[in-house]
């Protein structure tokens, strides 16, 4: 797995990583790649490294085609709001 933010989970396989957490997120990701789509947004909570806390996460994921493989992408609507609210206030006020 390749991971930016998390670097402890650099090279990890979310099926074989050993945290239930992460194989949770795994199957979840699984079940969700193998309906007829192939593809489909996702929403559970994660560690937000910004905030340090459990936070509700949105990420898209798909599988690649002939393989075992999942590419997902996510953000933290915390993290969105959290940029957006200052600017809104100002344009308030």
């Amino acid at each position: 797995m390749l991971n930016s933010v998390r670097q402890e989970l650099v090279g990890l396989s979310y099926r074989d990583s050993g945290s239930t957490a992460v194989t949770n997120l795994y199957k979840t990701m699984m079940k969700v790649v193998k309906n007829d789509s192939n593809t489909d947004f996702i929403e559970y909570r994660w560690l937000n490294p910004d905030a340090e806390k459990l936070e509700l996460k949105l990420s898209y994921v798909k599988a690649v085609p002939n393989s075992d493989w999942i590419i997902g992408s996510g953000f933290y609507p915390a993290d969105v709001k959290r940029a957006l609210e200052p600017k809104w206030f100002k344009m308030l006020n």
